[in-house]
């Protein structure tokens, strides 16, 4: 079943957006849906023009604006996030984000960014033992989430944070 299109519906995705580390599930349809919405919209002005309906119609283009930028953030850290962890999952993206996400991942394999910086303090093998939400870590590089038993590799420097707080066990 589709979502409501509506400027409530769409300010209620943006607030949920802006509060919310992961990405929202959205219909695939979602972007063509708004913008037949926005079509109609810019159609209603043209022929029975109020400035109530204008005002509605620049606002529901910042808001659509806004949730792609910030879906668009969190696209690009989740395509680094499952790119290091060899994983690719584009569900609950619309088809113009599975295309950006895939895009993204497929442009990280083809340079294996990671792999031509050296590393100054190595690199850890450790033991996920507790939850850890997603976090930036000392290099400004986006990690997690993990959960427990996961085994991951990761700058030793954070590594050594992490067993500090008692949420990972080093393995080499």
């Amino acid at each position: 079943m589709a979502s409501e299109v509506s400027y409530a519906a769409l300010r209620s995705l943006q607030t949920q957006e802006r509060h919310s580390p992961q990405l929202l599930p959205l219909d695939s349809d979602f972007y063509q849906r708004y913008a037949s919405w926005l079509s109609e919209l810019e159609q209603n002005v043209r022929e029975r023009f109020s400035l109530e309906a204008a005002k509605e119609l620049e606002s529901a283009r910042k808001i659509l604006n806004d949730v792609f930028t910030l879906r668009a953030q969190k696209i690009f850290f989740k395509a680094l996030r499952d790119f290091r962890a060899g994983r690719v999952d584009a569900a609950g993206l619309s088809e113009q984000e599975k295309e950006l996400y895939t895009g993204l991942v497929t442009l990280l394999s083809r340079h294996q960014l990671g792999a031509s910086i050296p590393s100054v303090n190595g690199e850890l093998q450790v033991d996920i033992v507790a939850d850890v939400p997603a976090f930036v870590g000392f290099d400004a590089q986006p990690y997690g989430p993990f959960r427990p038993g996961q085994r991951v590799v990761l700058p030793r420097k954070q590594a050594e944070f992490l067993q500090r707080k008692g949420v990972v066990k080093v393995i080499s």
